[in-house]
């Protein structure tokens, strides 16, 4: 088989559809809130451009600080006063999953990734 990207240039191999892709054409909406070892490379290998359409704020990477890592939203850098980067990443991944449950209409089905920062060192507790 084909073999896919060097695991030390820590992006993902575009040759190849995300289940976000793939679950985006038969109708659902994605949301991607969490950490993401993907972005790295280029646009394309943003979630917002993989088929999460509803809604993606990723830290690019994991491993490092809770408040101030690098922050997309979309496609853009993150830094708005409710989501600024002294905000610490469970409490903004966390609400940011619960207003998009709250908010999305249920007649569209929704896929929802949420990798949590929490399981990468250092580990910053909370103010």
């Amino acid at each position: 088989g084909e073999a896919l990207s060097d695991t030390a240039t820590d992006d993902l191999d575009l040759r190849w559809r995300w289940v976000s892709e793939v679950l985006a054409d038969e109708g659902y909406v994605g949301h991607w809130y969490g950490k993401g070892h993907t972005g790295f490379m280029s646009m394309e290998h943003l979630p917002a451009n993989r088929g999460f359409d509803g809604g993606s704020v990723l830290f690019l990477g994991g491993s490092g600080s809770y408040y101030n890592m690098p922050r997309m939203n979309g496609t853009a850098p993150l830094f708005t006063e409710a989501t600024d980067p002294h905000t610490y990443s469970t409490d903004l991944f966390g609400s940011l999953a619960v207003a998009a449950v709250e908010a999305h209409d249920a007649a569209r089905p929704m896929f929802m990734y949420l990798p949590w920062q929490a399981v990468h060192g250092p580990y910053d507790l909370p103010p």
